[in-house]
């Protein structure tokens, strides 16, 4: 027997475009994101116009003195070049990075994922290398962050809070 049950599914992409997203809600949204993900408390990365070697998010200093660092790209397109350009800006970083992670509101290509893994670029970093680098583009960040009904309402609106999550109790954000 089949079942004609119409399907409905919630818009899978959070719309990072919008003009009522700036590009510091988008930092700050990623800010809350890694914190609830990785349990550990980030801080902008100072001012606009400070040198910040490409970070916009650092971490506190984990035990062995090492930082993680997220750098949010709010843009339409991230190509190679882009990603070239952000590790040239890196090669200057005062700080020990150990993990690194490109938050991205755009979806990035096979080039740029296998781009992140390429020794080549990351040995020119030498001894500021991070150990691990990680890309988290539209998608991905999108299924993260509607884990956080609270992260969606105070960045997206209540509207698109209560449309993902219509049975969603006020104790339950």
């Amino acid at each position: 027997m089949e079942l004609d049950i119409p399907v409905i599914t919630s818009n899978q992409l959070l719309p990072f475009h919008s003009s009522k997203v700036s590009e510091t809600d988008f930092e700050l949204l990623c800010a809350e994101l890694f914190e609830n993900e990785l349990k550990v408390r980030f801080y902008l990365y100072g001012r606009k116009g400070d040198a910040q070697f490409g970070i916009d998010l650092i971490s506190e200093k984990d035990a062995n003195g090492d930082y993680i660092a997220v750098q949010c790209k709010k843009v339409k397109v991230f190509r190679p070049s882009d990603l070239v350009k952000e590790f040239e800006k890196l090669k200057s970083i005062p700080i020990r990075i150990h993990k690194l992670y490109f938050a991205v509101s755009c979806s990035v290509s096979t080039e740029v994922i296998n781009m992140c893994s390429n020794n080549v670029i990351l040995d020119e970093m030498g001894s500021k290398k991070p150990d691990s680098i990680y890309i988290w583009a539209d998608e991905y960040l999108s299924r993260k962050i509607k884990t956080y009904p609270n992260l969606v309402g105070s960045y997206f609106g209540l509207m698109w809070r209560d449309a993902l999550y219509p049975n969603l109790k006020e104790n339950e954000i």
